[in-house]
């Protein structure tokens, strides 16, 4: 039997680049981990198909072709002499032709620089959370305080004015009037006790559907050192988010769940979005701190509630006072309706001193967190994606404006939000972007802001002198397979569950289809 003679391979590159790899990161990746002259690296892209290495036996083959593959390129390695058989070469070509997945242990390789707590950090915090416990204490004071005065009035008060007050009518005022306005205090009180308040309805991003997406996620949290979301959920807000998983379990299981809006994948480069991303990560690798900040800002939250928004006990008197003809019934109501306007100036004044008074810890957690955004999107790419943010928010206004008058007007609405907002940001007028621009440079932090100002976060980040280690610069959307059924998705939500529209599909068109 002849024997066979050792087949050899010839290894090219015809311009075909690793799913989200771009030109820039390619010769980066060139230069650094294979050493490549410039000269060099500028001639593999000079023609549509260039010779890499020729005479190389199938492992010699496999290991350049993967050497190229880490960097971003996709090399095609041909058979100079076919001697083996077909279909083991198809196999082993097919192999590394069709490997088109980041390696992420290896973009994400190395130690994440960590920021530290300063001891003033460290004792404002502490501080912070001795006022944020005293508050509910207070009111809790008030609810005792309104026991106290009923029992008082039941087992003291009332015995001795019965007995010198003469009339039936006046006996009824003095029996009914007090605990009744007494038991509306305690009754609004006493509700935030046991309310639970709903989120409105977020979509949940699939694996299944996802996977480039889940992969680059998981990557940014091993090298930030969070864990990496349970769960991930997409909105239409140009904005995103990291909060814990089902709130006070998450507290303690230390879960997470991560909010993106769409309007930023469909608007930012995959790079800039990587930054948003560890950004919001970077809040839970001090794990101390986001326990403080989560048991402030609940508090903060359910104060809110009592401060200002509209209850039901106070629609049901208004209602009832202005059926009654009876001066009793009305004068008893109204003195109800005293004293819970009475009890939120009360809550006001609560939720003033305790929002105000962790503003600085606010402050301090976003520079903390825009160390991890420099980390992994580098220092120079944050000012680039502050400005992106910016406009992004000015071109939801625009696009929810344009879309407001379009539903006013023919009940038509646009079918693709997430589109139309990147679309808008993306066309600014010039003035607008300059404007923005100027405010931002300009703009100072001041005591009672929640973030520091957008100059002061950017010189932050710059002074830190961050590289990065995720460069790429394709549009973000590239990570998702289905982005436009997700778009619609969000949309289709958007109107649903936030505008409340009924049916709204009847009334989604084609985005070119409305006009500003």
């Amino acid at each position: 039997m002849e024997a066979a003679v050792e087949q050899k391979y010839t290894a090219y590159f015809e311009g075909k680049l690793r799913r989200a790899h771009d030109k820039d990161y390619v010769c980066v990746a060139l230069s650094a981990k294979l050493n490549l002259s410039d000269r060099k690296i500028k001639s593999l892209f000079a023609k549509k198909k260039v010779k890499i290495k020729s005479n190389l036996n199938k492992d010699e083959a496999l290991r350049i072709a993967k050497k190229f593959y880490h960097c971003g390129m996709i090399l095609r390695v041909s058979r100079t002499k076919r001697k083996l058989e077909k279909s083991i070469v198809q196999k082993e070509v097919s192999l590394i032709e069709t490997i088109d997945q980041y390696d992420y242990s290896e973009i994400f390789a190395g130690k994440c620089p960590k920021s530290t707590l300063s001891f003033g950090y460290r004792v404002g915090l502490v501080l912070n959370l001795l006022l944020t416990f005293i508050l509910p204490l207070i009111y809790l004071s008030l609810v005792a305080l309104i026991v106290y005065g009923l029992y008082m009035y039941f087992t003291v008060l009332l015995p001795q004015t019965v007995e010198v007050t003469q009339g039936v009518y006046y006996q009824i005022i003095l029996k009914i009037s007090p605990p009744l306005i007494g038991f509306l205090l305690l009754a609004f009180l006493s509700k935030p006790l046991f309310a639970s308040y709903r989120e409105r309805p977020k979509l949940l991003l699939k694996r299944s559907e996802n996977p480039q997406f889940f992969d680059l996620v998981e990557g940014i949290a091993n090298y930030v050192g969070c864990n990496k979301p349970a769960l991930i959920y997409i909105n239409n807000d140009a904005n995103a988010s990291a909060s814990f998983y089902k709130g006070i379990n998450g507290f303690f299981n230390g879960k997470m769940v991560l909010t993106l809006g769409m309007p930023l994948v469909n608007g930012m480069s995959s790079q800039q979005l990587s930054g948003v991303i560890a950004h919001e990560f970077g809040h839970f690798t001090q794990r101390g701190a986001m326990r403080a900040s989560f048991l402030i800002n609940s508090i903060n939250s359910w104060l809110y509630s009592r401060a200002f928004e509209d209850d039901l006990w106070d629609e049901k008197i208004e209602n009832l006072r202005e059926k009654t003809d009876l001066s009793f019934w009305y004068t008893t109501l109204g003195m109800a309706s005293f004293g819970i306007a009475l009890v939120r100036y009360i809550m006001r004044l609560l939720f003033t001193l305790s929002i105000r008074s962790s503003f600085y810890l606010s402050r301090r957690m976003e520079f903390d967190a825009d160390s991890y955004e420099a980390a992994v999107a580098g220092s120079e790419v944050f000012k680039e994606t502050s400005l992106k943010l910016r406009l992004l928010n000015i071109a939801q206004m625009e696009a929810e404006r344009i879309n407001d008058s379009s539903y006013e007007k023919s009940f038509k609405l646009f079918e693709d939000m997430p589109t139309v907002i990147a679309d808008i940001a993306e066309q600014l007028d010039i003035r607008v972007v300059n404007d923005v621009k100027t405010k931002m440079d300009e703009i100072e932090t001041h005591v009672w802001d929640t973030h520091p100002a957008d100059n002061e976060r950017i010189k932050h980040a710059e002074s830190l002198e961050r590289k990065g280690v995720f460069l790429l610069k394709i549009p973000a959307k590239a990570f998702f397979e289905n982005i436009k059924e997700l778009n619609r998705k969000v949309t289709y939500n958007y109107y649903a569950k936030y505008l409340y529209i009924l049916n709204p599909k009847k009334c989604m068109v084609k985005n070119n289809q409305i006009k500003p």
